[in-house]
């Protein structure tokens, strides 16, 4: 399995915004030609955002994404939210995908989402490099849940789920 190594963007984390951790499921899908990227999740966790995604790369065999696709999140206003970290672990023709942000103070319902362009080799011999212009762009609703907390017995101490 080979992984494409962290692009570390900052690295001054900013203040915990307290609240417990929450995740939304997003399923919002962008083609652009026979490239699809599907971000699955979104999860919350102290003063990080985290996206979650998938790449596909349609029928194309001969194909590998080779560098981190660069994710610009804003919200509805404009704001653009800071990149802190991004990773790609290619499998095939299909790459996962997770970009984490700095969290803004309030999460708001609605976040713009767009990949500029990706890059990728064809595995035939001679290897060479292509860069698909996109852009992928996403209009995401997130919404946190309305009950954070699960309450199940084995919270409480009872039994255990298995």
């Amino acid at each position: 399995m080979r992984m494409i190594a962290a692009l570390p963007v900052h690295r001054d984390p900013a203040p915990a915004s307290g609240g417990a951790p929450w995740s939304a499921a997003l399923n919002a899908t962008a083609d652009v030609g026979e490239i699809s990227v599907t971000l699955l999740a979104v999860d919350v966790v102290e003063d990080q955002l985290c996206l979650t995604g998938v790449l596909r790369m349609g029928d194309r065999p001969d194909l590998r994404v080779t560098t981190i696709p660069t994710m610009q999140l804003a919200t509805p206003q404009g704001t653009s939210l800071l990149l802190v970290d991004a990773r790609v672990m290619p499998r095939g023709r299909l790459a996962w995908m997770w970009w984490t942000f700095e969290r803004p103070a309030s999460v708001p319902p609605c976040l713009e989402a767009s990949i500029p362009n990706i890059v990728f080799e064809y595995r035939a011999a001679p290897l060479s490099r292509r860069d698909v212009e996109g852009p992928w762009r996403f209009s995401l609703l997130v919404t946190p849940p309305t009950h954070p907390e699960v309450d199940a017995p084995w919270s409480r101490g009872g039994a255990s789920p298995s």
